[in-house]
C-alpha cells in the first residue's frame, strides 16, 4: 500500500511537469499561459512558438506518461492500480502543482497512457483525431471527438468494465477542459 501511495504522488508530480511551459520558456516566452489561448499545451505552444514545437511537446507529454506506466507495471501492480496511476498523471497534467493548479488539457498525456494500456485502440483514436483535424481544422474539436469515441471504441472492443469506466473518466475530464472550444465551434 505504501508503494502505491508513493507511485500515486510520483505520477501526479510527473504529470505536473509543465512540458509546454518549459519549452516555451526555453524559447524566450516568459509565460505561455499569458499569450495565445492561455494554455500551456502543445497547441498553444505551436501557435506561439511554431508548429514543430507541437510535436515536441505532444511527444514528451505522451512519453512521460507511457514510461511512468511502463515502470509501474514492471513492479507487477494490478491493472486497477495502473488505472489510478494513469489518472494521477492526467490530473497532474491538467492541475499542475508547478503552475498554481492549472495546466494543459490532458490530450497528449491521455494518448501516452492509452497507448500503454491499449495500443490498438489508441491507434484508431489517433486516426479519428487526424480525420477530424483535416475536416474541421480545429485541434480542440478533434480532441473532443476523439474523447467521445474513446468509451465507444472501448465498449465495442470488448474492454473490461474497469477499462470502460476508466475511459469514461478520462474522456469526461478532457471534454470538460475543451468546453470553451466546443462553444466557440458551435457559435462559429
Amino acid at each position: 500500500m505504501a508503494l502505491v501511495s508513493i507511485l500515486l504522488v510520483l505520477g501526479y508530480i510527473i504529470g505536473s511537469v509543465p512540458t509546454g511551459w518549459l519549452i516555451a520558456r526555453a524559447l524566450g516566452i516568459y509565460d505561455i499561459q499569458k499569450v495565445g489561448s492561455g494554455n500551456c499545451g502543445a497547441t498553444n505552444v505551436a501557435r506561439i512558438c511554431g508548429m514543430q514545437w507541437f510535436l515536441v511537446v505532444f511527444f514528451l507529454d505522451a512519453l512521460k506518461a507511457y514510461i511512468f506506466l511502463w515502470f509501474s507495471a514492471s513492479l507487477l501492480l494490478n491493472q486497477q492500480v495502473i488505472f489510478f496511476l494513469a489518472l494521477a498523471l492526467l490530473i497532474g497534467n491538467t492541475c499542475s502543482v508547478f503552475l498554481g493548479f492549472t495546466g494543459g488539457k490532458g490530450v497528449a498525456t491521455a494518448i501516452g497512457l492509452l497507448f500503454f494500456l491499449h495500443p490498438i485502440l489508441t491507434f484508431f483514436l489517433i486516426v479519428s483525431w487526424l480525420v477530424v483535424v483535416l475536416l474541421t481544422k480545429t485541434v480542440g474539436i478533434a480532441s473532443t471527438v476523439m474523447m467521445i469515441l474513446l468509451p465507444i471504441f472501448s465498449f465495442f472492443n470488448g474492454c473490461s468494465i474497469a477499462f470502460l469506466l476508466f475511459s469514461v473518466i478520462v474522456a469526461g475530464r478532457i471534454i470538460w477542459l475543451h468546453r470553451k472550444n466546443i462553444l466557440q465551434f458551435l457559435h462559429s
